[in-house]
């Protein structure tokens, strides 16, 4: 199932566009200013509470969740996309989505944050996807590109990550093995 976790998000500041342009261009051109430019952006009050805030899903939305489940009772595994990692900071409408899948095999993926992260809540896992070929918004081993191979076996999802210097398993990549990971 994929969701809309930007359905009711709040329009961007006026020259918000602008700006993700500049840095977009700066990575490349000037990517210690582009890295000045994120740190005030991040470091800014308003963008902080922006990013506390959770996401809520329309009632229609949910609605749908709970037909699709329903129609769907004997699958071997469901999985879930969204843009935003929304059990970062869950919203009512989003409990209630997790409460619809608690009692079948799912796995939750998402992005927004450009960090590789992995979290096992009560034994569903729920990944954050890095940076993917985007720009990367704080340094550290979860900021690596990276697609996810995903191969289902009669034991659920097998996952493994393929970086631009390795492959990496489900939980992250494991810097004992593979050294520390350098983007540059």
């Amino acid at each position: 199932m994929v969701l809309d976790s930007e359905n009711a998000r709040p329009a961007p500041p006026p020259g918000m566009k602008e700006k993700i342009e500049l840095f977009n261009r700066l990575q490349t051109e000037d990517p210690p200013r582009a890295q000045a430019m994120l740190s005030e952006f991040m470091s800014d009050e308003a963008v902080i509470a922006a990013l506390a805030t959770p996401v809520e899903f329309p009632e229609e939305q949910v609605a749908w969740v709970r037909e699709t489940l329903a129609g769907n009772p004997d699958v071997r595994w469901t999985f879930v996309f969204l843009h935003e990692p929304a059990w970062e900071n869950p919203s009512a409408s989003f409990t209630t989505i997790q409460d619809l899948l608690k009692d079948r095999d799912h796995t939750v993926i998402a992005g927004h944050l450009h960090y590789y992260d992995y979290d096992n809540i009560d034994g569903v896992e729920y990944i954050t996807m890095g940076p993917s070929g985007a720009s990367f918004h704080h340094e550290g081993p979860g900021n690596v590109d990276h697609i996810m191979w995903v191969t289902m076996t009669d034991n659920g999802p097998q996952m493994g990550n393929i970086a631009l210097k390795g492959l990496f398993d489900r939980k992250g990549l494991d810097t004992a093995m593979f050294g520390a990971y350098d983007r540059r």
